[in-house]
């Protein structure tokens, strides 16, 4: 926490953003509900989840993680790229690999995700009267945002692979401040 108020307190560009209406603010909120689902649902399950045993909670909390996923992608096409931490952490959910759980919670996710998405080609067919899906469609993009697209890639995996390129050239720093965040945590914790 400490060296994440230094990097804010030294960067006022965080501030200009913080306060600006842009996409990444509900972006950003609707990560958090996602997580803050995904989280909870893991917290709350049964550590003897088969996959035929059948949980409410466990369900909305998937669908819902889901639907939140939906809803940052929503607010910023590349926020999809979500999906694969949230995958990863459903299959860890479970009590082990090879109960299977996951397929389940899985597709629980997928259904929260599904229904957002279709849910934005009704509105959008509604709206221009023709069937949109915003990661493939480029047919009336302006000369500038066509060239922009078209370095990242027209299609999702390629902007998956662009959007991994450009995370991958601050891992050095985010490994350094998280190696500097363990190491100070566990100074303050031997403390107590």
């Amino acid at each position: 926490a400490l060296i994440a108020a230094a990097l804010v307190a030294i960067n006022p560009l965080f501030y200009g953003y913080a306060g600006a209406v842009l996409p990444d603010n509900s972006a950003t909120c609707c990560l958090g509900l996602a997580l803050i689902a995904l989280l909870a649902t893991r917290r709350f399950a049964d550590p003897g989840t088969t996959l035929w045993s059948w949980s409410t909670r466990r369900a909305a909390g998937y669908v819902i993680a889901g639907a939140m996923i939906g809803f940052c992608y929503w607010c910023k096409e590349s926020a999809i790229i979500f999906t694969i931490p949230a995958a990863l952490m459903i299959m860890t959910a479970g009590p082990s690999l090879r109960s299977l759980v996951w397929i389940q919670n899985g597709a629980l996710f997928a259904l929260g995700l599904a229904v957002v998405f279709a849910l934005e080609l009704v509105v959008l067919r509604t709206v221009t009267g023709q069937w949109i899906n915003r990661l493939t469609y480029l047919k009336d993009a302006s000369e500038e945002l066509r060239a922009i697209m078209l370095e990242q890639g027209e299609t999702p995996f390629p902007r998956f692979a662009f959007a991994s390129d450009q995370l991958t050239r601050w891992m050095p720093l985010s490994l350094w401040l998280l190696l500097a965040g363990a190491i100070g945590f566990g100074f303050t914790r031997a403390r107590h």
